[in-house]
């Protein structure tokens, strides 16, 4: 009787390279910057490995199920309201791309949930000018390289413009994530308003919460 072919291990080393491909090894810092596809976007003097200091990388899914990596940046040599972002890698193309978006004084990734299909992430983004400060939190999946925002809170401080005259203003506002079925945030924002810098007395504050429901 004629042997039959040995199947099963070559069957297994096909499985073995379609998961290797699905789950692309994570790539160098150095990769992340020189696979830069617009790097004409990145409000910097000079682009490189030794300009762009990578401080966070997490691994995420994209909404098709690709594996992608994020990373929160520091740029040399940039303008204040640009010095910090975002770059989304792609190893399976041997691509990377700023998020142009994103880009601010501050940056920083929070994997929220890897239930589903994509990963939703929190990601912050900060800027300031002529006295006031806004700082920006988004909850965010990725369709291929568009970050798809779910939800959106900022905070707001004109400290910096207050006056005897015209006062300031504050809005605090912090986010709660409950995963779920369907999955929650809990917004809680707090406003103050104070009308003249020098007179406690005629701050105002008032204290709102609002809860959505979000899907990705």
């Amino acid at each position: 009787m004629p042997k039959m072919p040995h199947t099963r291990p070559v069957l297994l080393m096909l499985l073995c390279a379609s998961t290797l491909s699905a789950h692309a090894a994570a790539p160098s810092d150095k990769q992340i910057v020189n696979w830069l596809t617009n790097k004409d976007k990145i409000v910097a003097e000079e682009v490189n490995s030794n300009t762009v200091s990578i401080t966070q990388t997490e691994a995420i899914a994209l909404q098709s199920g690709e594996q992608a990596y994020l990373s929160a940046v520091e740029y040399a040599d940039s303008g204040r309201n640009f010095s910090n972002g975002y770059i989304l890698t792609r190893p399976q193309l041997q691509q990377s791309q700023h998020l142009e978006s994103f880009a601010g004084q501050s940056a920083s990734i929070e994997v929220l949930s890897r239930k589903r299909k994509a990963t939703l992430l929190e990601l912050e983004s900060s800027g300031s000018g002529q006295g006031t400060m806004a700082t920006g939190v988004s909850l965010v999946t990725f369709n291929g390289w568009k970050p798809v925002v779910h939800y959106k809170s900022e905070s707001y401080d004109d400290f910096g413009y207050a006056s005897e005259t015209r006062g300031y203003t504050s809005i605090e506002a912090k986010i709660k994530f409950k995963d779920g079925n369907p999955a929650k945030v809990t917004e809680t924002i707090k406003t103050l308003h104070q009308k003249d810098c020098n007179k406690p007395k005629t701050a105002k504050t008032k204290t709102e919460t609002k809860v959505k429901t979000i899907a990705w």
